[in-house]
């Protein structure tokens, strides 16, 4: 039986308020008397939550309060000293990519080498979403709560892939892009997209490693890579950033979060160009493996909109204690980009990154939603 989430996409809605019990959050041990006046105000910007996020924010935070690394340094030298102990994508072999960086990893186990060749039946095939973003932690922050909350609801029935445009070099302070090496602080983006992968309950990742803040000199092959991929993986849904232009909010003077940076307009525009090629015959090269078939998804879902500033919004997503909390974890794995204070645990920096972007653009903590413009893809005449 097919299993799909299109029939309903009204906005879901929290679970009624909680009230408060404890004011953990109050007291947090980790917090310096130096930055004792930040954590006020982020604290005030806490309780224009619903309630019910608050308690669920109350625990998690204090039970994170001791997992920050002692220091920086310490934190990046565990990451370059180990490598990655993960599957690599065995169609990776059968149907090769022209991309000479390209990389993908298995996140949970799937048939064998030898099954691969006979496609499941449409009964207990899996219904596959493919996410396409320029850089490691997009995903998280764009779309965690949905998806946390679709894995939630379908488990196996729905399969998310993980498509990473960039290297992530660029995401790095001034001081540290001298001191790590280009290779170096890609493999610490690498390691913390992985990690934010399994968090959020991804099937696979690939990376195609091109440079960071320079996607759109690699448009062409960017799109040819990003065709394979939907090709190779048939997904119903994709999920990026949308290509279009938004104008500034005359009230607030805020840009929406789909144009503040170069690499998001351009994956959105090498997205809408790949679902429109993947399903052309001519796409698919010459080969003696049947895997890599033409293909057209159904639906694309394009964050990076916001209710207030686009008009075009049809889809809000309106997170719940449970999965903004779960979003939380996932996005606190991307360290080398949200640590502003490395004397706080990893969980209160991702918190105070989103909070603060959350108000510069929405400027009310109440409407904590990820908003969408979802549009229907035609088939082919």
């Amino acid at each position: 039986m097919r299993h799909s989430f299109e029939k309903n996409l009204a906005p879901y809605r929290p679970a009624n308020g909680l009230s408060l019990t404890k004011n953990l959050i109050e007291t947090h041990l980790d917090i310096p008397e130096s930055q004792t006046p930040k954590w006020k105000q982020m604290l005030r910007w806490v309780k224009e939550l619903p309630v019910a996020i608050q308690t669920t924010l109350d625990n998690y935070l204090y039970e994170k309060r001791e997992t920050s690394p002692t220091t920086k340094k310490e934190y990046y030298e565990a990451i370059l000293e180990q490598g990655f102990q993960l599957t690599s994508d065995p169609i990776t072999v059968l149907s090769p990519s022209n991309n000479p960086q390209y990389e993908k990893f298995i996140l949970k186990q799937k048939n064998s080498l030898q099954d691969l060749s006979t496609l499941e039946t449409q009964n207990t095939k899996p219904q596959r979403a493919l996410v396409f973003v320029p850089h490691a932690d997009d995903i998280a922050y764009s779309m965690g709560g949905l998806m946390t909350e679709l894995k939630n609801k379908y488990g196996d029935k729905l399969a998310f892939d993980f498509v990473i445009a960039t290297d992530g070099t660029a995401g790095f302070s001034p001081d540290d892009q001298k001191k790590y090496s280009s290779t170096e602080r890609k493999k610490i983006r690498q390691h913390e997209q992985i990690r934010e992968a399994v968090t959020l309950g991804a099937d696979s990742i690939a990376f195609l490693h091109y440079a960071d803040s320079h996607l759109e000199d690699h448009t062409q092959n960017a799109e040819t890579d990003l065709v394979r991929e939907i090709q190779l993986t048939h997904p119903t849904y994709v999920f990026s950033y949308g290509p279009r232009y938004e104008q500034k909010n005359t009230n607030k003077n805020i840009l929406s979060t789909n144009i503040e940076h170069v690499d998001h307009i351009a994956s959105g525009k090498i997205t809408g160009n790949a679902i429109k090629k993947s399903g052309m015959r001519a796409s698919v090269p010459n080969q003696k493996n049947p895997l890599r078939q033409p293909h057209r998804p159904k639906f694309w879902f394009q964050f990076g909109y916001d209710h207030s500033v686009s008009q075009q919004t049809n889809y809000a997503y309106q997170l719940t204690n449970k999965t903004f909390v779960q979003k939380l974890s996932a996005f606190a794995t991307n360290k080398s980009q949200t640590m502003i204070n490395w004397e706080l645990s990893a969980e209160i920096n991702a918190l105070h990154y989103l909070i603060r972007v959350n108000r510069e653009v929405d400027g009310n903590n109440s409407s904590l939603s990820e908003n969408f413009v979802v549009q229907t893809i035609p088939r082919m005449s």
